[in-house]
């Protein structure tokens, strides 16, 4: 039954702005949200789509977020990525925007979650440019020199894998990439050079 229910908010909530504002009205955000955690991946799933339909909407940003929606998406979408068929359908559900979104957080735990979560996604081709065109290159660029958390290298890893996009390339170099990349190779943790030297090649 939940899992149907979410699937019918789900399908109420993808394209229609009054819909979205009816079902903040109705109080199913906080109601969703422990869907996150499902142990069926269906309802997990519709839950964690439901909510970035739902994001869509700047008035409910802040509900989602005080509900704890919005760490629990990374972390729901971590999981679901996690098998490689479910990448190009969680691509093409919306979602990598919301995750972008995530990188400028002020918890190195969602950041991480995203940075693991985008990575996944980007053994698909299409994805990648989601990526891009969500405006991820300048936030990515910001956090190359992070030193907590391991969050500069999985920074790099996804760097990296977009490098293979033309679009990226430009991307980089418009955000003042080329710069922070030398200085991190020549200041960084030696852990993290291999991936520097892969993204500047």
């Amino acid at each position: 039954m939940k899992r149907a229910a979410t699937v019918g908010i789900r399908l109420v909530a993808k394209h229609r702005s009054n819909f979205r504002a009816l079902i903040k009205a109705s109080g199913s955000i906080p109601a969703l949200v422990p869907l996150l955690k499902s142990i069926a991946p269906a309802t997990q799933e519709s839950a964690v789509t439901v909510l970035l339909n739902l994001s869509l909407e700047e008035e409910n940003k802040k509900l989602i977020t005080t509900a704890g929606a919005k760490q629990n998406v990374a972390c729901a979408l971590l999981s679901l990525s996690m098998i490689e068929e479910n990448r190009g359908a969680i691509g093409a559900c919306g979602v990598i925007p919301s995750l972008v979104s995530l990188l400028v957080s002020d918890s190195s735990w969602g950041k991480n979650d995203s940075l693991t979560t985008l990575y996944k996604l980007c053994s698909v081709w299409r994805n990648k440019e989601r990526v891009i065109n969500a405006g991820a290159v300048p936030p990515l660029v910001g956090l190359v020199g992070e030193r907590s958390g391991g969050t500069a290298e999985n920074v790099l890893v996804v760097l990296g894998s977009l490098a293979a996009v033309p679009e990226d390339k430009d991307a980089v170099a418009e955000a003042g990439g080329i710069p922070v990349l030398v200085e991190a190779m020549e200041t960084g943790p030696t852990a993290g050079r291999e991936f520097v030297v892969h993204v500047l090649l």
